[in-house]
């Protein structure tokens, strides 16, 4: 949700879509694009980017102010697209290249380089955590990190003409690259950004080149293409083992500059497009990979077998949570309560998969762990981790409760009707859910939080009736002062002294026509004893 300023909140529903609590804090939003993903090929994985910087006084710097501005106003407004169809547009981008709007923000240079920070959520943003970075470059040196604040950070796709974002595909399991830094922040200079990649949805990357690469996935993430989209080239880089080694292809003696690289709408095939430009004019290549003669993979119905080409992969969350100052360890291979075990070829293999629909997936029930649940309407997780405390609204109902007597209308207004009534029946307080299940999360058993419920106070709530005797009074005192002045006839003199002056006024008005409209005389009523004079 896009609260201005160019920050926006993530927020999570219940099972049913109708409830919904905090998850993530402060967004990054440029021209109405969060700094929002979701993988593809995985259910429950979420990453973002946060804003991180803070003023001289030690509070948020909105992007938008001007100890944090990086931008021009305009690029923190809100447009017209959804969550989906941001993700759509993002895969839209590197099948078919940039739109031109975004085109404009390549050649910016941003002010701001220590202010963002990329997390991800392995349930559904349940919990977020920073992204693990790798400990070698793509060089085999080690990375020059400080040890407190080293995580690997990811362009998103608010700026999709300056950096390549955040990409993965539904039939490439586990299979994610994008284009970013190591560091305590994420970099928005081309000097100091590369380009990474997973394989085990996120858990763990590697860098699989210096720069910023254009890239994609063929062969259900058995071929991987990539091409400098900064300097010209006279190759494109490729690999057949999902990242392990990298080899060039050369495609011509002279450099061109490549736009992107395509491949058929579903992603399976073997034969890519590079195309791009070269003195002004659009150059295409064609890349086939099937001319290297491998074999169709063998036996996808038997991974994990002697003579199989395919094994048997499951996805698990992040090594370890944090929950209430304990660092507590996720049981292995589960995932938003389930352990998925997902076929996909060997990552040695020398075979190319000729299937066109997904590959044979399972599913085991987990025992449930703290990963497996989120916080309750009012209650979040500072900083995305953590144990669930109730949230500044709480806090601040709360506290308007516990100082005021209020009426029926504002308790209501402050809490649900069903735990005032408890009040009324002598309760002294009332209970809430600090956590609830994540949506789609299937654990069974193990974990439960011992302090899920959150004890609040019945605030102090005046009779309905208290407030209706001294109107009831009130009432019963006009109703015997009307009758008393109706049997002295004083009011019928009065109802037809009224009621004639307002008949003779609208007669008067009545008769005067035209020009004569202009010169009638002011009229004023007869005389009445103790009666003041009014005119009109």
């Amino acid at each position: 949700v896009n609260h201005g300023k160019g920050l926006g909140n993530i927020y999570v529903s219940d099972g049913n879509g109708t409830r919904y609590t905090l998850s993530l804090e402060d967004v990054v939003g440029v021209r109405g694009m969060s700094a929002f993903e979701k993988v593809s090929n995985l259910k429950g994985i979420f990453f973002a980017n946060i804003w991180d910087l803070k003023d001289h006084a030690g509070f948020l710097a909105p992007p938008s102010s001007p100890h944090g501005k990086w931008l021009d106003e305009g690029d923190f407004g809100l447009q017209d697209m959804s969550t989906q169809a941001q993700s759509e547009r993002s895969i839209r981008y590197l099948k078919a290249g940039s739109d031109q709007p975004w085109q404009k923000l390549a050649k910016r240079r941003l002010k701001a380089t220590e202010s963002v920070r990329s997390v991800i959520s392995f349930d559904a943003g349940g919990i977020w955590t920073h992204l693990t970075p790798p400990q070698v470059d793509s060089r085999g040196q080690k990375i020059d990190c400080p040890p407190k604040s080293c995580w690997l950070h990811i362009h998103d796709t608010t700026f999709l003409g300056k950096f390549v974002p955040f990409y993965s595909y539904d039939k490439a399991q586990g299979i994610i690259m994008g284009t970013g830094n190591v560091g305590p922040h994420l970099s928005y200079n081309l000097n100091e950004s590369n380009t990474y990649l997973s394989r085990d949805g996120g858990r763990t990357w590697s860098e699989v080149h210096n720069g910023v690469y254009i890239y994609e996935f063929g062969n259900h993430g058995g071929v991987l293409t990539m091409a400098d989209v900064v300097h010209p080239i006279r190759e494109v880089v490729f690999s057949l083992d999902e990242g392990k080694t990298w080899n060039e292809v050369t495609l011509s003696d002279q450099a061109m500059n490549v736009t992107n690289i395509l491949i058929e709408p579903t992603a399976v095939s073997t034969q890519f497009v590079a195309y791009g430009s070269r003195g002004g004019k659009g150059v295409l290549y064609h890349l086939d990979f099937d001319k290297l003669g491998w074999k169709p993979c063998a036996l996808p119905s038997s991974p994990g077998t002697e003579g199989s080409d395919y094994e048997i992969w499951v996805p698990r969350d992040h090594k370890t949570i944090s929950f209430k100052g304990f660092v507590q360890e996720v049981k292995k291979g589960c995932l938003l309560g389930r352990k998925i075990s997902y076929t996909r070829r060997k990552q040695t293999a020398k075979c190319f998969i000729k299937e066109k629909k997904q590959l044979p997936v399972r599913y085991q029930t987990c025992e449930c762990t703290p990963a497996d649940f989120e916080c309750e309407v009012d209650f979040y997780r500072p900083g995305g981790n953590g144990a669930c405390l109730p949230n500044p609204e709480l806090v601040g109902r709360l506290d308007q409760a516990d100082k005021l007597i209020l009426t029926q209308a504002q308790a209501e207004d402050l809490f649900p009707k069903e735990h005032l009534e408890q009040c009324a029946n002598g309760a002294k307080s009332f209970f809430v859910e600090r956590y609830r299940r994540v949506p789609g999360d299937g654990c069974d058993g193990g974990w439960a939080p011992k302090d899920a419920k959150f004890s609040i106070p019945c605030p102090s709530v005046e009779p309905a009736s208290s407030g209706s005797v001294p109107r009831l009074l009130l009432l019963c005192g006009l109703a015997l002062a009307a009758a008393w002045l109706w049997r002295s006839g004083r009011l019928q003199s009065w109802i037809e002294y009224w009621g004639a002056s307002k008949y003779d006024s609208v007669r008067q008005v009545r008769e005067q026509t035209g020009s004569e409209m202009g010169s009638a005389p002011r009229w004023t009523p007869p005389a009445v004893p103790g009666a003041s004079v009014v005119s009109f």
